[in-house]
């Protein structure tokens, strides 16, 4: 049971309790590139995920440890500024648990799958 806003993520306890369908990243980052660079409005901005398979994500600059998510709806990319924004998934039992950080970030407004590093309870 969680004591917090959000659990970490503990594999050997929670990985049969977690639904990958309802994920999301949060992040100050850009929320538009304009010709003169990235904008922001300086509000939380966040992205409904679901987990993918690794044949959706291109390769991870951190190697095969991050696992791939996709994008849900219209939400639909990252921006310059979200690497490291957290990644946080529902549980069954009503909880949420802070899964992974969301790795690099390629181009501004047009990513289709991210890669997740997951942080792990040692």
């Amino acid at each position: 049971m969680c004591q917090e806003p959000a659990c970490v993520y503990d594999p050997d306890t929670m990985s049969s309790n977690i639904d990958f369908d309802d994920c999301y990243l949060t992040s100050y980052g850009s929320d538009g590139l304009t010709a003169t660079g990235p904008t922001t409005t300086g509000t939380l901005q966040m992205v409904a995920l679901q987990k993918g398979t690794n044949t959706d994500c291109t390769k991870s600059p951190s190697g095969s440890e991050a696992e791939c998510f996709t994008p849900v709806g219209d939400d639909i990319s990252t921006c310059s500024g979200d690497s490291g924004a957290p990644v946080y998934c529902a549980m069954n039992t009503g909880e949420t648990v802070l899964y992974g950080l969301l790795d690099s970030v390629g181009s501004c407004g047009t990513e289709t799958s991210f890669a997740v590093l997951p942080v792990v309870v040692v």
